[in-house]
């Protein structure tokens, strides 16, 4: 059953970052755009770099290792929305980010 644990304070993901945190047996990439905070699978599916450790460009995160694009709010590839990495829900409570895996 899923359930939300709490992953990082706000001030860990200042805007326009991602962090790389451990939920149960998932790499979750935690990122801020412009105040909001969103969750998707930081494991690229091409060969297996940490999405967080990539380039944010509003709410388009880079592969560090070959460019592939994915949004950090649908964790659609972006460009073909019919495939990407997981997205997982997140809220925000006294300044404290939790995920729901």
């Amino acid at each position: 059953m899923a359930e939300f644990t709490r992953v990082a304070s706000c001030e860990e993901v200042q805007p326009g970052t991602g962090i790389s945190v451990q939920v149960k047996d998932r790499t979750i990439g935690v990122f801020n755009v412009e105040g909001e905070y969103y969750a998707i699978d930081d494991i690229c599916p091409h060969m297996g770099a940490s999405l967080a450790s990539g380039p944010l460009n509003q709410d388009l995160i880079m592969c560090p290792w070959h460019g592939w694009v994915f949004s950090v709010k649908t964790g659609c590839f972006a460009v073909d929305d019919r495939s990407g990495v997981d997205s997982f829900p997140l809220k925000v409570e006294n300044d404290e980010i939790f995920v729901e895996v």
